[in-house]
């Protein structure tokens, strides 16, 4: 069997004389070729992404029994069930199962990524939907429902071009009848039309059954009518959840957690 490097030389001998994206879908095949062969295992220099239910460090993907190796590092990461999405500047890809499901072009450098109840991606290009395309909506977070696409840009909530109302939010999440956009000490709940207060600053929100933030002293756990219900104190790097459950990273490793915060698991570092 080749070895990783002999592989993903390979796949970068054949890119040669080739249009971007087939370049790059010949590398992910390269890469995804490498997965099987022997391999040390992330290096603890590399950027460690949380994904629900996994993570993302390097060019490494750990998805509950999923392990494969991309073609680089992603800029950003994200996951919805056995599809995880990587974003790169100019290309989103779309693996499942570990294996590449999708490539799709995008318009510039992404900053930021949801995955549900649909695909958004947004930069300094607008925002980026799988359906619909490019917008030229400057975002600073989005969420897409596959009716209406709903965005921030801190100084308002739109839904498409229509303002809801005004406000400083910096992010937004929602799922098909339920969306809450958030500023630093309060959130504005939709379609209802209700703001309320936020126990303390979020880092990161994520939503299932209930709202979630990532803030300095811990995550909060919130009724989707903003009542905080439980609280775990710690250091946390980031914030997901999905169906499942949640999912944070302490010291880069994955931390897996119950609806109500409580500690299911705590995974090491690295590629195993």
């Amino acid at each position: 069997m080749r070895s990783s490097s002999q592989t993903l030389q390979i796949g970068l001998g054949q890119t040669r004389g080739m249009n971007p994206r087939n370049a790059f879908l010949v590398l992910s095949l390269a890469a995804t070729l490498a997965s099987c062969a022997p391999h040390a295992g992330a290096t603890p220099s590399e950027p460690t992404l949380l994904v629900a239910g996994g993570v993302v460090q390097g060019r490494w993907v750990r998805l509950g029994n999923q392990q494969f190796a991309l073609p680089a590092a992603p800029t950003l990461a994200a996951a919805d069930g056995d599809l995880v999405y990587l974003a790169y500047p100019f290309q989103l890809l779309v693996y499942q199962n570990g294996s590449l499901r999708d490539s799709l072009p995008l318009p510039g450098t992404p900053t930021f990524m949801q995955v549900r109840p649909r695909v958004v991606v947004g930069g300094e290009f607008g925002l980026f939907t799988p359906e619909g395309g490019r917008f030229a909506f400057q975002a600073s977070d989005a969420v897409n429902t596959g009716r209406a696409l709903y965005w921030v840009d801190g100084k308002a909530l739109y839904v498409g071009s229509r303002k809801i109302t005004d406000g400083s939010f910096y992010k937004v999440v929602g799922d098909e009848g339920y969306l809450v956009a958030l500023t630093k000490r309060e959130a504005y709940r939709w379609p209802e039309g209700v703001w309320f207060p936020l126990p303390a600053e979020p880092k990161a929100v994520a939503l299932a059954e209930d709202l979630y933030l990532l803030a300095p002293e811990g995550i909060y756990q919130l009724s989707r009518s903003g009542l905080v219900v439980h609280f775990l104190a710690g250091a946390f790097g980031d914030l997901a959840a999905d169906a499942q459950g949640v999912y944070a990273l302490q010291g880069g490793r994955l931390v897996r957690l119950s609806f109500n915060l409580q500690f299911v698991s705590l995974i090491s570092k690295g590629a195993r």
